[in-house]
């Protein structure tokens, strides 16, 4: 547990959520044990507000500061008041982008805990639009991917870069409302501060990355599913023409393989060219009818070099 004495308010920081019940009598706050129990059961916590607006003002509730912590549900817990912060499991050493020591400094020239807790959470937000950066380096490596290989299907990327996006939205969400939730705790201790400023912008933007990204991958997976039931459709086509086309063959052959007892066309000195010349003029005409009708397509047309249906 490290504990951090600023100006006007301190700063308690937890490692695990047993050495915050170890060291509840150093908490000694109206509030404090009933969010204890809440953090006890180690689950997520709705942000929480008693005494909105009102000096005693309490705001508690739970966040993950990277996208690992959400894929393994390492939970952070927060519980603040005016001149009170308290953090459990909040391991800076996971995010490499933020320099907790520098982030302490910068947080002796604030006066409130709300606004000291603003300056962390606008740093877990400038981390998570860092780590969210190469996610949309894999979209257009993808995109270039479908260019070049589009007999591939690569549905399988697309949806998991969708439910990574879908991880990122929920962490910003969770950060949202927190911020809201600080909002109404403390109304207008917060709302012109430069701190509550800076990240009011930084969800923005990643609201604006996430939204981007997620249209892209929509794009995409559009794009991937046209250009699979075009390759399909393709296929299709031409494996009927080539039934249609061998069917006087298969018919022919089905006629030289029976054994009955009278065959005159075996005796027939011309009957194999006869039977060549069948087959061709049949196939031939059966081709030009299917052409005439636009069914044949684009089978027998080639396609040019960096044709998206190629």
């Amino acid at each position: 547990m490290m504990r951090y004495n600023f100006t006007h308010w301190e700063w308690y920081d937890f490692d695990h959520v047993d050495q915050v019940e170890q060291e509840k009598n150093l908490l000694m706050r109206e509030n404090v044990p009933e969010w204890i129990k809440k953090v006890q059961n180690q689950r997520e916590i709705v942000s929480h507000v008693d005494f909105p607006g009102q000096r005693n003002a309490v705001m508690y509730g739970s966040l993950h500061i990277n996208y690992a912590d959400k894929e393994k549900n390492n939970i952070v817990y927060v519980y603040i008041e005016n001149n009170l912060l308290i953090t459990v499991g909040m391991d800076f050493s996971k995010v490499k982008t933020i320099d907790k020591k520098s982030m302490i400094k910068e947080m002796d020239f604030t006066d409130t805990a709300p606004k000291g807790f603003l300056r962390i959470i606008g740093e877990i937000l400038n981390s998570f639009l860092i780590e969210l950066h190469p996610t949309g380096e894999h979209i257009k490596l993808m995109h270039e991917k479908i260019s070049q290989n589009k007999r591939a299907n690569h549905l399988d990327q697309i949806y998991k870069f969708r439910f990574k996006l879908l991880k990122w939205d929920d962490l910003n969400a969770a950060l949202k409302d927190l911020q809201i939730a600080l909002q109404e705790a403390f109304l207008d201790q917060i709302d012109d501060t430069q701190e509550f400023k800076y990240i009011q912008k930084r969800i923005q933007r990643l609201d604006l990355l996430n939204k981007n990204y997620e249209k892209d991958l929509d794009t995409l997976r559009d794009l991937n599913n046209g250009l699979v039931s075009y390759r399909g459709n393709e296929i299709m086509k031409t494996l009927t023409v080539f039934t249609v086309l061998i069917t006087p063959i298969s018919a022919l052959g089905a006629l030289w393989g029976m054994n009955f007892k009278y065959m005159p066309e075996l005796d027939w000195k011309w009957g194999y060219l006869f039977a060549l010349i069948t087959i061709v003029t049949s196939s031939g005409i059966i081709f030009g009818w299917l052409h005439k009708k636009g069914w044949t397509g684009n089978i027998l047309r080639g396609r040019k070099k960096n044709s998206y249906t190629k």
